[in-house]
């Protein structure tokens, strides 16, 4: 009778781990490994509100994760989840669920903002031809707009 009740409880014991490593490997898997192994960049959205679950879901749709219920873990477990920021992210597919949540949850956003550089000595007609071939600003706009000082 105790043979047989520690056969059973051996066979229940090896089920529990070997269930336990299968599921630790999945999930492994689906956190470190990215979708893809080439680079494919991909511009992607978090909307002011959205929730990790919208967010996964959209990333999702996006083809950047496989699986939202890993992102939601991930985020979840790692307390990132309330961190995760708004904005306009530049995401590659070959970056995996640890990456990605890192990134939206730093605000490592796109920034709309652009740099643009004018040499003293400059004419109105020179600035305005450079804002025109290197920014795509409209030369006689420019012109129009300092000349009547708006």
């Amino acid at each position: 009778m105790l043979q047989k009740f520690t056969t059973i409880l051996g066979i229940i014991i090896s089920l529990i781990i070997l269930v336990s490593a299968t599921m630790y490997i999945s999930y492994w898997r689906n956190i470190n490994i990215p979708i893809k192994a080439l680079s494919e960049e991909v511009n992607f959205i978090v909307n002011q509100g959205d929730g990790v679950r919208d967010i996964s879901r959209n990333l999702k749709e996006s083809g950047l994760i496989k699986s939202p219920f890993y992102f939601d873990w991930y985020a979840s477990f790692r307390n990132i989840d309330k961190k995760l920021q708004a904005g306009e992210y530049s995401l590659d597919k070959n970056m995996n669920i640890k990456t990605i949540a890192g990134a939206l949850a730093t605000g490592n956003a796109l920034s709309s903002e652009k740099t643009i550089k004018i040499i003293e000595g400059w004419r109105t007609e020179e600035i305005a031809e450079y804002l025109a071939k290197e920014h795509g600003f409209n030369a006689e706009e420019f012109i129009k707009l300092t000349k009547s000082g708006e």
